[in-house]
Formats: C-alpha cells, structure tokens, sequence
C-alpha cells in the first residue's frame, strides 16, 4: 500500500440478522463452516439477515479529513468499527498503516469501574504504546480532558460529557495516524468542540487521516477535504463536500441520487437575475457551497461610510454586510445568517435573523422574489485576513432546511486594528432592504 495512504477498503460488506434466535443459529452454523473452510453464507443473504455496509470501497490519505454522512442507519458506525478492529467483516479487505485512535461510542473501550487514569494506561496499552511513553503524554491527557480531581474515580461516576472529554483526548493526545470519530462533536459544550476542531487541525497538519462521523453538516463543510455519502449500507458518493452534502440536503427522505450534474441547471436559471459573486475581490473561489437552492444567494457585498469596499475593511467603523436572494420556491420561514471565521478556521462571531428578530418577524417570501437584506455589525477585530461565511435556510417541520449555505465565500482583509487583545463584540443589527 502508498504510504500516503492511510486506509484502503476494498468491497467491505456487513450482515446483521434481525432475529437475536437466528442470529445465534446462523453463528454456530457460520463458525462450523469457517472452520470446515466451506458454505457461501458470507456471499448471501439468508432469512431475517439485511446488510448494514454492502461492497464499500474508498481511501484515506495522509493529511485528510473526510466525512461520513447518511441518514441513521446507513452504515456509518458499523463501518468504523470495521475499521477499528471491533467486529469483522463478512466480504472485503482493509488495510490501516499506522496507529487508530477512535471514538465510536460514548465511553466505548472505557472499563467502567477502572479510574480515568487506570483507563488511560488501558487504551494507551490497547494503542502498542509502553508505560513511558504513557507517561509522558498523561498530563496532557488530564489537562485536555479538564476532568480535574475526577481523573482516580472511577469512570462509572462520569457525566456523558466528561466520558466524551477523556475518550476524545485519550483518542487523540496519543499520537494516531488514523483518527475515527463519531458524532464526538455533537456531545461536548462549544467550547470543548472548538479544542477538539482545533485538536483535528494537528493531526491533519502532523501528516494523520480523520474520517469523521456527523450529522452536524457544517462540520463537515468546514472541516472535511470531502465527503462519503451512504445509504441503507450502500455507497452512493464519494466527492468533494459541496456534492455530497447538496446530494445529501436534496435528497432527504426521498431516494439518493446522483445529482452533480444538476448543479450547473440551477446556475443557468439563475443567470437571469445577474449572479456577480465572480465580481467582488473580496469573493473566494474555494468557498463551500451546498444547499437544495429553492433559494440562491446571487452577490455580496460589503459598505462602510456608504461606500463599498473593494480592497480591505476598516475595524471598528459600522459595516453593512448585504446580501441579494432570489427565491426560486415560496420559502414560508426564511432565515439568513453569516458568520466570520479566522484565516486558521475558527468561528469569532456568528449570527442569523431569527436570533436577532426572533421567529415570527421574517416575513414570507414567494417564487420569483428578489430581496435584499442587511447585517449591520461593528468588526471590532485584529489586523490580518478572515473568512466570511453566509447563508439561507428555512425553519421546516423536518428541522432547518439549508437553501444555499456559501461557506468562506469571501476573504476580507481587515487594517486598523482597534483591540489587541481579539475580544470581540459586533453590536450585530438585522433588517430588510
């Protein structure tokens, strides 16, 4: 195997039975024939048995991060643990280079009556690392963790989020070269998350793999190289995160289909109304966009003392940050939002219309509409380059529906810097043009 690459599966497929008596029949008959070295049980399907990953095939390599999405039940947690080592699988080859550090379950691989510290030598031990070595990486552990005293009780005693801070610094303090986890993010306070995004960062920049677990998609738009895409234990993409994720927020609760080539249809109808963010210097052409585009943010643009800047804002002067939609659907909740990240992917300062005017004060929109809305917020930042992030969604029965989120759609450049010390408050306003 490339030592670029980290992991390679090739036609990986997983069967469960439904039946726990079956089960346990079918077992007894599927040793008795391993051992015989006959039966063909790993290539059919027998009465009450479905497959849970079905001829799965990808890489990861050194320095990526790539999510793994679907709806619940798709196979995305019976892969990892595949990949882990914790159950095998029926068809198919894997190969790893290098240390796995995981994080599959919330308090997995943790011996409920041992301590935190005791855990730790465990899964330090379970990793082929020695006593030394351990040894040196333990306060780090304790430290990431912020368990505190907590660190000699017994793990049984811990709150889900203390489980979810050792396994993650445990996971990832231990130097892998492969890194699973699975919906960990989605467990810990904000603050936690932005240590372990920030913990992720390393490993990828240390020359690791993270194969990522979420159902949190702004993570997986800013985080991940790019995106696999199963269902019902199938494979349905494998590409860049902005195709997976459209085909993803497209297609929920209906069947999955390919629809990378319906993308450059919703760009031509959208000519018409005049879509300039090639225009704008400030517009970045790496940005992340996905969204099922019922409705589509066509230009940016950013004022300060009425005129607008084409170069770099200024900190600490009022800047209207104004966005044209054109609505190709009547969206009934529409919400709009923008967020401003640092140039190493840390979000400073995030916002939408619905905080700013609750709920019931967005008015409707209908098929055909053009709008323009306004983020009026005072960048009290340091100098150097960020990322501006924007988007539309709708609050739905289903939950939020992305429309058109534009991730990192523009990279400003910020002079006369107002606070050295990063404290930051925006005095954020909303209204609509």
């Amino acid at each position: 195997m490339n030592d670029d690459i980290l992991i390679k599966v090739e036609g990986v497929s997983k069967k469960f039975c439904r039946s726990l008596k079956k089960s346990l029949w079918y077992g007894i008959k599927d040793i008795a024939s391993e051992a015989l070295g006959r039966g063909d049980w790993h290539n059919r399907l027998r009465p009450e048995e479905f497959w849970a990953v079905h001829d799965v095939s990808f890489e990861l390599k050194r320095g990526e991060c790539t999510g793994l999405i679907g709806r619940n039940g798709a196979g995305k947690t019976t892969l990892l643990k595949m990949l882990n080592g914790l159950i095998k699988p029926d068809k198919g080859r894997i190969e790893i280079l290098g240390r796995v550090g995981a994080l599959i379950a919330l308090g997995a691989g943790f011996n409920p009556i041992l301590t935190g510290r005791e855990n730790i030598y465990v899964n330090g031990s379970i990793l082929g690392l020695s006593k030394r070595e351990i040894d040196a990486k333990l306060e780090e552990i304790i430290d990431f963790s912020e368990i505190g005293d907590f660190i000699d009780s017994p793990v049984q005693s811990y709150s889900s989020g203390m489980h979810v801070r050792l396994g993650f610094s445990v996971a990832t303090v231990l130097d892998p070269d492969v890194l699973l986890l699975d919906e960990v993010l989605a467990v810990g306070d904000t603050r936690f998350q932005a240590k372990c995004l920030q913990r992720i960062k390393a490993v990828r920049y240390n020359g690791g793999g993270i194969l990522l677990v979420t159902h949190i998609l702004e993570h997986v738009a800013h985080y991940c190289d790019r995106a696999i895409l199963l269902d019902k234990g199938n494979l349905i993409m494998d590409s860049d995160t902005s195709t997976a994720l459209d085909n993803y927020v497209r297609n929920v609760g209906t069947e999955y289909r390919n629809i990378s080539e319906d993308i450059p249809k919703i760009k031509t109808n959208v000519k018409h109304i005049n879509e300039e963010f090639h225009l704008n210097s400030f517009y970045n052409n790496q940005e992340t966009r996905w969204g099922d585009r019922s409705a589509t943010i066509t230009d940016i643009y950013l004022i300060q003392d009425d005129k607008e800047c084409s170069s770099k804002i200024v900190a600490g002067i009022v800047t209207n940050l104004i966005l044209k939609i054109y609505f190709h659907t009547s969206i009934d909740k529409p919400i709009y939002g923008f967020a401003i990240k640092s140039i190493e992917g840390g979000i400073i300062f995030s916002t939408n219309s619905r905080q700013l005017l609750g709920p019931y004060r967005i008015p409707k929109q209908s098929e055909g509409d053009k709008i323009k809305v306004c983020f009026s917020f005072t960048p009290i930042l340091d100098s150097g380059e960020y990322f501006i992030s924007v988007g539309i969604a709708s609050d739905s029965p289903k939950g939020i529906q992305a429309h058109d989120r534009r991730y990192d759609s523009l990279k400003i450049n910020v002079s006369h810097p107002l606070s050295p010390s990063g404290d930051i408050e925006m005095n954020a306003k909303f209204h609509i043009l």
